[in-house]
């Protein structure tokens, strides 16, 4: 076996020798991605209906995994907030979030998304998944979105407003506890705003969760109980490793679909995300080898109490923006992670809740992209129809968005099909080129 053979099998061993000149900024760049991930990893967690440590174990073995065995030298994998949201919707109909069983459906699904990721790398369906209407995604990421933010308000005003049987109820819950907890997370998403705009390289998420944290922790001693409410107890350690005992076969049928949606929406993002970097680095991407790195490390992460993930556009973009060179700066995050889950998880208790949710809706938000329909308008309206109808659906049954995302595929199908055999007008006619480079779903 030649020396390409080998590096193919075991696509890491290119990083070594490690050389002396890309050490430093690829540590340095890990440890600033891993300041972004400890936060954010815990608030998709809690957005997936899963105690916010499950996406700090998401953070460690597929995130060093992914770098391991993909291509890009700048991917950084881990929890994300679509995906998120998926595992939450098709989750939430067989089990109560957050309750032992649904943890293992949980990771029951990160090992179904990673048998398809693998089927995708062996028989090259990635490029049958790419040729999705990019309305289709665009209308779908665009609803999730909206939905993802509405679900967590209730973080930010510190109560369900589900819960509420009449709307004069409402100013007999406007406690003090309430007033300040929308306060601060008015504050909290303003000031990520704010820093994100003027100084872009910051850590904005880190800065603003530290800040939300000591004034909580103030607040909540002076006025001697937790009036703000906070993540509560981290467990230390290591999470606990292998298969989910409580599942049976039949669960893992149920657990397909869901496992088929994600794995789909990870290739989109992983595609997308990629791409976009590599065409500002030069570097040449395999994406069969890619496809594999994302199946190991959903594996991994379903033997490691994991729940499924993917590549993300922010941390990723944050890999290239901080100077790191090589597979080496994942890996340095994911190993960060780890110090922070065994040493100082402690302190990680302290987390307000309402900053979590400020950190989703600050990711998120760009996701709602309306001004994409003036050029479907001009240049493509069955594009057009495309989007409203897999937006307006996903709005609607976004209980059920494994049909929703059928139900949009099907109308831009079949609109392709009434266009080919029918004289349609010229703007009812589709343009080459959906997907590529467009960061569609990736936070």
């Amino acid at each position: 076996m030649n020396r390409e053979n080998v590096l193919n099998f075991f696509p890491f061993l290119r990083l070594f020798p490690i050389r002396t000149e890309t050490l430093k900024p690829d540590i340095q760049a890990g440890l600033i991605i891993a300041m972004v991930l400890v936060p954010q990893s815990m608030a998709y967690a809690e957005l997936a209906g899963l105690p916010p440590q499950y996406g700090l174990y998401c953070s460690i073995i597929p995130c060093i995994i992914a770098a391991l065995w993909g291509s890009s030298a700048h991917l950084s994998t881990g929890p994300v907030a679509m995906i998120s949201l998926v595992v939450a919707t098709t989750l939430g109909g067989l089990a109560r979030p957050g309750s032992s069983y649904y943890i293992q459906l949980a990771q029951g699904s990160c090992l179904i998304a990673g048998v398809f990721f693998i089927l995708f790398s062996i028989f090259r369906l990635d490029k049958l998944i790419r040729k999705i209407d990019r309305a289709v995604i665009k209308g779908f990421t665009s609803a999730a979105a909206i939905i993802i933010i509405l679900s967590q308000l209730n973080k930010i005003i510190g109560f369900d407003l589900s819960d509420l049987a009449e709307y004069d109820q409402l100013f007999n819950r406007l406690s003090p506890g309430i007033l300040l907890t929308i306060a601060a997370g008015g504050v909290a998403l303003w000031a990520l705003f704010m820093l994100k705009k003027l100084f872009p390289r910051s850590p904005s998420v880190l800065i603003v969760i530290i800040a939300a944290a000591l004034s909580t922790l103030f607040i909540n001693r002076l006025l001697q109980h937790e009036v703000i409410a906070t993540v509560g107890h981290i467990p230390a350690g290591l999470p606990k490793f292998g298969v989910p005992a409580g599942l049976t076969w039949g669960d893992y049928i149920k657990l397909i679909p869901g496992g088929l949606v994600i794995a789909v929406l990870g290739t989109l993002e992983v595609y997308s995300i990629s791409s976009t970097i590599a065409e500002k680095t030069g570097q040449q991407l395999n994406f069969r080898q890619e496809f594999l790195g994302q199946g190991l490390a959903c594996l991994g992460g379903g033997f490691s109490a994991g729940y499924p993930g993917s590549g993300s556009f922010s941390r990723s973009a944050l890999a290239y923006s901080s100077g790191g060179r090589t597979a080496l700066t994942s890996i340095t995050a994911g190993l960060s992670v780890l110090v922070v889950l065994l040493f100082f998880s402690g302190l990680l208790s302290y987390l307000p809740r309402f900053a979590l949710a400020a950190v989703i809706i600050s990711a998120v938000y760009k996701l709602i992209d309306f001004r994409i329909c003036t050029e479907f308008w001009h240049d493509n309206r069955r594009s057009l129809i495309s989007f409203i109808v897999t937006f307006g659906t996903t709005l609607i049954f976004q209980d059920n968005i494994i049909m929703c995302i059928i139900i949009g595929i099907l109308t831009s199908q079949g609109l392709k099909l009434v266009a080919k055999f029918v004289k349609a007008p010229k703007m009812l006619k589709s343009k080459p080129g959906l997907l590529q480079h467009d960061n569609s779903c990736g936070i």
